[in-house]
């Protein structure tokens, strides 16, 4: 074999290897689309700050012992890992990924894993926090994962707007002017309350050009969907737990308690109990049986996985108690531990 054969066929061999490892690498980093149903978080997670996050058998939680960097768990709190150092919330997961605003700022840690300097936005990751990519360089209210879009909330100069972008860093667009919460994502449609010039009950069907519908005229605040009933909180009735049948658009009253933050699953409502001479954090049944004080005080930040409840006291970033769904002990502080 001539010298010049050699070298072209050495030179043909290299190319060969440096295209095979560029189609390694974007098979190895290319983000698979989701369904059009997957949802990120819960509503109700969402409308806590969505400090804890459930999915493949997981929970993504922030540490409000460790500046609320974020961490992963089992369901039952064993094998705790640390997966940044930096202030997280609005926590979402859906396919392999996990998705999650983040922001330097609001961290006391200032090395360590997934350390950046002044950085904040949404980031994607794996649900082993590698591969951290920033999707959006804002300062952001809320998010929620809908199908393979996140919508989210920035925090625009004087106002803010609702906007989204595909969970492979494309096709980020505004959706609307309005500062519209979108934690309330089910099966295509957004359910969410108007903004600025009145809080009607709307829905925006995201797998057909954004479109917006009224489902029905009033004040309804923070709308969480659970099979077939909505729940939310009545402006003009002192903030009361509400509840509208979706199959025929009426309404009845689940509780009279002037409410700050509510949380459900399929069986219980929690909920902070905003009262001047009993503030407390309770709980009862779907449809406001079994009401009853799970602790008395001024509680907030109530989030749900399928073992625990969660929750924060006003005025205490540090510490974060947790109890079982049903209530049957009493709460106590979650301290999660690496081993």
């Amino acid at each position: 074999m001539s010298r010049n054969a050699k070298i072209v066929i050495g030179f043909i061999l290299i190319m060969a290897a440096l295209i095979g490892g560029g189609v390694f690498y974007l098979m190895g980093n290319s983000v698979k689309m989701n369904p059009d149903n997957t949802t990120g978080n819960t509503a109700g997670n969402l409308n806590n700050y969505g400090y804890f996050c459930e999915n493949n058998g997981k929970v993504f939680f922030s540490n409000s012992q460790s500046s609320h960097c974020l961490y992963s768990m089992n369901v039952d709190e064993s094998n705790v890992k640390q997966l940044t150092s930096l202030n997280t919330k609005y926590i979402n997961a859906g396919g392999k990924y996990i998705y999650f605003y983040m922001d330097s700022s609001a961290s006391q840690q200032s090395s360590g894993l997934g350390h950046f300097v002044n950085e904040y936005g949404i980031y994607r990751a794996k649900e082993n926090g590698k591969n951290m990519n920033c999707l959006v360089r804002d300062f952001t209210v809320s998010m929620q994962l809908c199908g393979s879009y996140l919508y989210y909330q920035s925090k625009e100069p004087n106002r803010g707007s609702l906007y989204k972008i595909r969970i492979d860093k494309t096709k980020q667009s505004k959706v609307t002017e309005e500062m519209i919460n979108p934690a309330c994502y089910v099966n295509g449609l957004l359910y969410y309350n108007g903004v600025n010039k009145e809080q009607n009950l709307h829905t925006m069907d995201t797998l057909h050009g954004d479109s917006v519908s009224t489902l029905a005229n009033g004040y309804y605040y923070d709308p969480v969907v659970q099979g077939n009933y909505l729940y939310y909180m009545d402006v003009t009735g002192n903030y009361r737990l509400c509840r509208m049948d979706l199959r025929d658009g009426t309404s009845q009253v689940i509780t009279q308690d002037r409410i700050d933050f509510f949380n459900l699953n399929d069986t219980y409502i929690y909920y902070a109990y905003s009262s001047q001479e009993h503030p407390a954090l309770k709980m009862m049944k779907l449809d406001g049986s079994d009401n009853r004080v799970i602790i008395d005080g001024i509680y907030n930040s109530i989030n749900l996985t399928s073992k625990y409840v969660y929750f924060m006291k006003y005025g205490d970033d540090v510490t974060t108690y947790h109890m079982p769904l049903d209530g049957s002990s009493a709460p106590t502080q979650f301290n999660p531990q690496i081993k």
